[in-house]
């Protein structure tokens, strides 16, 4: 994954965890609202504008019969004028299709106000004339019954705000709904004699008393969906009866502490056997010795949050993964430590007739399940199970209970033996492709995913399918990569074998200068390297100095071996070599320009060379190079016409004629070449 994919990937991880953060303060700011300042609504719309980046926040509830407000609040970010309140504002007519549009939806969003279809009831001129870019109304409910509502604006579009986000604000519009029906409850019924039992028996919170002797002696209606038993039922029974060892998770000392004010969250399997996650608050009631203990269920709420942490680890998991079995074993451990589900598996779809499907990675209770498990998508039983499904439908495939899912059969008693109670299959697949693998989650709980766990689930699902395709493509380059680099190496080998194939053919027409095109290439390439020129060029200025008398095949024998001086025709047919050299590669597609590095090696820069006369920088970098490296090794070296001058005289040679001849950095980058670094001729 590039580092953009990288950085994407903990800009959404960073926004759950903010999300989550955000959503545990709003709980514990309205936890106990019924006994303090409703300044703490106001409070909780500024955690969401921050949060989101929001304007502006409302919240109102309807009147009994849905005909007004009764009660509004509003929080506004500093510097932000509004011409009027928004939805509150709105005539009757709107109010009536307004509330009928949030019975009907989960929220309603309007991100491009001009160009939005429908919802007529909303005042679009209103909005549109004090700025408004971004509308969301989100319903409040009780009990399933809308009691208002609560909408945030923005001056401009906010383009983060995701099904995350709105599944976020739901959560915290349940939470606050809740809040408010407690409050108003305590407002109404303070001064009522039924204060205390009203609020009881009315909170839409089971509550319990208990005597000193941890007997239950009042309970009231909400108590049912928690203990699976009615108020009636529970009355008389003991606490420790149904909080004790036996218990999920085991609270030391309860019979002891519960008679205090405490506060703590634990997991409860009720008389129906369904585990829930519960938030338990007891406080001693003043001057007596009975205990009122209010009892929370965030199960949907912790399972929602455990699939966002999930999916958070799993994420970060793809970042750091090298390999694909790796990245998959590394997801299944998530789903496991962070999630704390029952078992997980991933499988892939084999290309045999039957397509089977077989494990490549798992973990939690496995059990030995795994042992010769039976797949086949394109069998009509052993393809219909959730794996089968997935892997056929392209879609999410729920088995809410082994028992009594006939299509889970031939599985059943294997994962019931190891627990197993239901579970969920997630098919792994690219656009339009066949599903190539399949995820399974499980829980030791029945019928436990709901809508909300299995959106968050799904969207890891496709996480995990784009890390596995990425793997898959940088795999793909990785093995072109080392291909081409096999190639190239091959070719580069190929290209010297050639390269000093030339070079033999004029060192056997010319066997008094042999090793002279060779140890030129020497020269020039330690003058190159000492200038700073990169690798590839060096390598192409080597491979030109290695052939820069190429053109002397063209010259006779006579002429390239007398060993007297030449005649001023003769000097002429010998100047000839440079132009025939580069008439001999300049059709060679070599990726450096070769063909002029030999046509220019005889130029000088005052333009006293030869054979176009050049002069200064229109003599390319490397003929400049080669020019020295070739004077000074043919002056150092013996000649038919005359003994080896010696390494001093050709030194001495290019210093004098530097800056005239001879390009001075090039002719300074020699001398270092040769005093500073001791370069010497190599045989």
């Amino acid at each position: 994954m590039d580092n953009i994919g990288n950085n994407n990937l903990e800009k959404k991880y960073n926004k759950q965890v903010d999300g989550q953060k955000l959503l545990l303060d709003i709980f514990r700011l309205l936890e106990n609202i019924e006994f303090e300042s409703p300044v703490k609504i106001k409070t909780v719309l500024k955690y969401i504008c921050t949060y989101s980046e929001f304007d502006r926040a409302h919240i109102a509830l309807f009147s009994e019969d849905d005909k007004e407000f009764v009660y509004a609040d509003e929080w506004l970010k500093t510097g932000v004028k509004l011409n009027g309140f928004m939805i509150e504002h709105h005539n009757k007519y709107s109010l009536e299709h307004l509330i009928d549009e949030l019975r009907k939806k989960d929220y309603l969003l309007l991100n491009n106000i001009q160009s939005s279809q429908g919802y007529s009831w909303i005042d679009k001129e209103l909005l549109t004339s004090n700025g408004i870019q971004y509308f969301l109304l989100l319903p409040l409910k009780y009990n399933n019954k809308l009691i208002g509502l609560m909408d945030f604006y923005s001056l401009k579009d906010i383009t983060d705000i995701n099904e995350d986000n709105i599944l976020l604000f739901r959560a915290i519009a349940h939470i606050l709904s809740n809040a408010l029906i407690r409050r108003n409850m305590v407002n109404a019924l303070k001064e009522s004699e039924n204060y205390y039992r009203t609020i009881f028996d009315s909170t839409g919170t089971a509550k319990v008393i208990i005597e000193k002797d941890n007997i239950i002696s009042k309970a009231n209606a909400e108590c049912e969906s928690i203990f699976g038993m009615s108020k009636e039922e529970l009355i008389g029974k003991k606490w420790t009866d149904y909080f004790n060892n036996k218990n999920v998770e085991h609270i030391e000392n309860r019979s002891k502490t519960i008679l205090t004010s405490t506060k703590y969250i634990t997991k409860y399997r009720n008389q129906l056997g369904k585990v829930l996650t519960l938030i338990i608050n007891a406080n001693q009631i003043p001057e007596t010795e009975s205990t009122i203990i209010t009892l929370y269920d965030v199960s949907e709420l912790y399972r929602v949050k455990r699939a966002l942490q999930t999916i958070s680890a799993c994420n970060m998991a793809m970042i750091h993964a090298t390999n694909e079995i790796e990245l998959i074993q590394t997801v299944c451990d998530k789903i496991i430590d962070v999630g704390g589900y029952h078992m997980t598996w991933v499988g892939y779809v084999a290309n045999d007739e039957m397509r089977t499907i077989y494990p490549v990675a798992y973990a939690g209770h496995e059990g030995g399940y795994l042992k010769d498990i039976n797949i086949q998508v394109n069998h009509p039983v052993l393809g219909n199970g959730p794996f089968g499904r997935a892997a056929k439908t392209r879609k999410a495939v729920i088995i809410k209970s082994f028992a009594e899912d006939e299509t889970f059969a031939p599985w059943r008693e294997r994962a019931m033996n190891i627990g197993g109670r239901s579970m969920i299959a997630f098919p792994l697949f690219i656009g339009n492709e066949e599903p190539f693998g399949v995820l399974g989650i499980g829980s030791n709980q029945e019928d436990v995913f709901d809508d909300e766990e299995v959106s968050v689930l799904a969207e890891m699902t496709s996480d995990l399918t784009y890390g596995i395709m990425s793997l898959r493509a940088r795999a793909e380059r990785d093995k072109n990569a080392k291909q081409l680099e096999c190639n190239l190496n091959k070719m580069h080998t190929l290209l010297n074998q050639t390269v000093a194939s030339l070079s033999n053919v004029v060192e056997m027409r010319d066997p008094y200068t042999a090793g002279h095109q060779r140890k030129v290439a020497q020269v020039s390439t330690a003058i190159a390297k000492e200038l700073g020129i990169s690798d590839d060029e060096a390598e192409g200025i080597f491979i030109a100095a290695t052939i820069h008398d190429i053109g002397k095949v063209k010259i006779p024998s006579e002429i390239l071996n007398k060993p007297g001086k030449l005649t001023y025709l003769e000097f002429e047919i010998i100047k000839g070599h440079s132009q025939a050299g580069y008439d001999i590669v300049k059709d060679t597609n070599y990726p450096w320009p070769i063909a002029d590095y030999i046509l220019q090696h005889h130029e000088k820069i005052d333009g006293s060379g030869y054979p176009q006369g050049l002069k200064g920088e229109d003599i390319i970098l490397g003929a400049r190079i080669i020019t020295v490296a070739d004077v000074v090794e043919a002056m150092a070296h013996h000649r038919p016409y005359r003994p080896a001058l010696g390494l001093d005289k050709a030194l001495e040679e290019i210093t004098q004629n530097r800056g005239i001849k001879y390009d001075s950095d090039v002719v300074d980058a020699c001398l270092r070449v040769f005093s500073n670094e001791g370069f010497t001729f190599e045989d």
